[in-house]
C-alpha cells in the first residue's frame, strides 16, 4: 500500500449497541453524576411507552428530565434556539436525544450553541444519543444538518465538539419502524458507506468500515423491510448504519448528499429517499474517476467475479442499486417527489456551497449538476 496523508479518526468515547442495551444507560448516567437532562425528541417518541419507561427509570435514580419534543423531520435553527432556552432555564447539565437523525442533529446544534455563547462559557453539555432508526448514524458522528428555515437552506456542521459522549443503538427500539422509514433510512446508510468508500478523504480504516457496512446492508436491509420484527435483521442494520457512520464521519461524503441536502432544504423532503433516488445517477457520473472502486463494491457483495473489469463491474453495481430501490418501493424519479424542473439550476448553484461536494471523487460544474438533477427528475438512467 502506498503511503497516504495522516488522518484523525473520530467516534464516541462510549457506545452501547445490541438488543436490550438501553437498559444499561441508567447506570452509565449514574456513574457520570449528572442529575438534570434535557430530552430532545419528537412528538411520537415523547409519548412512546419505551420513552416513558426510560424516564421513570432515570427519575427513580434522581435524574431529572425536561422534555423538548418539538423537533421536526428537518430540524431548524428556531428549534435549536428553543432547546437552548429550555436547557438554560432548567439548569440542565446534559442532553439526551431520542429518535432518528433529526433529534440528534437538533441536540448537537443545542450543544454547539451553548458552547459558543459568551454568556454561558464553561458549560459543556454531556450528550447522549439514543438511536431509533438505522440510517443516519447521527448518534455517533461529528456531523449535524440544521435547516435555515428563512433561507430554505441546510447548514452542514462538522465539529468534533458535537460527537455524543454516549451513543445507544438498541434494535428493540427499531422493531416498529414502518416500511417506508426502514427503506429510507436503510438507503441513507448504504449511501453513507458508498460515498465514504470513493470519497477523496477515504483511507484504509474508512474503506474497511464502508465495505463491512455494505455487506451487512446487503444481507439485512430487505429482510428488515419485509419483516420489521426480525430482531436479527434489525440488529444487523443497527451495526451496519453505525459502521457506515464511522466511515463517512472520517472520510467525508460526496455528491449524492450534496444534492440531497438541497432537496431537503428547499422542499422539506425525506433525506434518505432523496439519497436513494439520486444515488445511481451520481455513481454513473463518478464512474469516469472511480469505476474500479465501485467495481470492488460489486465484488464485495458477490454481484460479479473478481476478475471482471471495473468498468463492467461498476455497471453491475448501479443495476443492483436500481433493483434494490424498486424492491423497497423507492420513487423512480425526482418528479415523483414533487420537484419542479425549473428549480434544477437553483439547486445546482446551492450544491456548490455544500461541504460534501468537495469530497466527491469527480469534479462537477454548475451545468453538470443541473444536468444530473434533470436526469434524476425524468428518471432516465443511461447505463
Amino acid at each position: 500500500m502506498k503511503p497516504t496523508k495522516d488522518h484523525v479518526y473520530y467516534m464516541p468515547p462510549k457506545t452501547l449497541i445490541g438488543a436490550g442495551c438501553l437498559q444499561k444507560l441508567k447506570n452509565e448516567l449514574i456513574r457520570e453524576g449528572i442529575q438534570k437532562f434535557l430530552l430532545v425528541t419528537d412528538k411520537f417518541w415523547s409519548t412512546a411507552a419505551e420513552t416513558q419507561e426510560m424516564i421513570s427509570r432515570l427519575e427513580s435514580s434522581n435524574i431529572a428530565i425536561t422534555v423538548f419534543d418539538k423537533v421536526s423531520p428537518n430540524p431548524t435553527i428556531s428549534q435549536v434556539s428553543e432547546g437552548v432556552r429550555l436547557y438554560l432555564e432548567n439548569r440542565c447539565a446534559g442532553i439526551i436525544s431520542l429518535g432518528g437523525g433529526s433529534p440528534h442533529d437538533c441536540a448537537k446544534g443545542i450543544k454547539l450553541t451553548i458552547l459558543k455563547q459568551d454568556a454561558v462559557k464553561g458549560l459543556d453539555p454531556f450528550l447522549v444519543a439514543i438511536n431509533t432508526t438505522a440510517g443516519t448514524a447521527s448518534e455517533m458522528t461529528r456531523v449535524a444538518i440544521i435547516t435555515d428555515e428563512s433561507a430554505h437552506y441546510k447548514l452542514t456542521i462538522v465539529d468534533e465538539k458535537i460527537i455524543p459522549n454516549i451513543a445507544v443503538d438498541d434494535p428493540y427500539l427499531m422493531r416498529d419502524m414502518p416500511k417506508p422509514l426502514t427503506a429510507a433510512t436503510g438507503m441513507d446508510a448504504l449511501t453513507h458507506a458508498i460515498e465514504a468508500y470513493v470519497s477523496k478523504g477515504s483511507n484504509p480504516i474508512t474503506e474497511i468500515n464502508a465495505v463491512g457496512a455494505i455487506k451487512l446492508i446487503h444481507k439485512h436491509l430487505y429482510e428488515a423491510y419485509i419483516n420489521g420484527k426480525n430482531i436479527e435483521a434489525r440488529e444487523g442494520m443497527a451495526y451496519a448504519q453505525y459502521i457506515a457512520g464511522m466511515s463517512f464521519s472520517n472520510a467525508g461524503l460526496g455528491l449524492v448528499h450534496a444534492m440531497a441536502h438541497q432537496l431537503g432544504g428547499l422542499y422539506n423532503l425525506p433525506h434518505g429517499v432523496c439519497n436513494a433516488v439520486l444515488l445511481p445517477y451520481v455513481i454513473e457520473f463518478n464512474r469516469s474517476k472511480s469505476a474500479d472502486k465501485y467495481g470492488e463494491l460489486a465484488q464485495a457483495i458477490d454481484l460479479c467475479s473478481h476478475t471482471l473489469p471495473g468498468a463492467v463491474a461498476s455497471k453491475r453495481f448501479i443495476s443492483y442499486i436500481v433493483q434494490l430501490n424498486r424492491k423497497l418501493n423507492i420513487p423512480k424519479s425526482l418528479k415523483e417527489l414533487g420537484i419542479k424542473k425549473e428549480d434544477c439550476l437553483k439547486l445546482a448553484e446551492m450544491v456548490l456551497k455544500d461541504p460534501a461536494w468537495r469530497s466527491n471523487p469527480a469534479e462537477s460544474t454548475k451545468e453538470q449538476l443541473k444536468a444530473l438533477y434533470e436526469e434524476a427528475y425524468e428518471g432516465k438512467l443511461n447505463i
